[in-house]
């Protein structure tokens, strides 16, 4: 599947010299990692504070 994101010219630089920096073959496949990376940790985020709100309830409950 393909995306094709418009970025303005200082973000799109920024993606080549970091790509550059830090050796990814593309600027396309740093863009790929960022944004898996960011998704992981929203995920991750939503899935603490699920967690959290079961404790919380539990709570409540007088389970915990």
């Amino acid at each position: 599947m393909e995306l094709t994101l418009d970025l303005d010219d200082e973000v799109y630089d920024q993606v080549v010299r970091r790509s550059n920096r830090h050796n990814f073959d593309s600027p396309e496949e740093y863009t790929t990692i960022i944004i898996e990376t960011v998704i992981d940790e929203l995920e991750s985020e939503d899935d603490a504070g699920a967690n959290e709100d079961v404790q919380d309830r539990l709570e409540d409950l007088g389970y915990l």
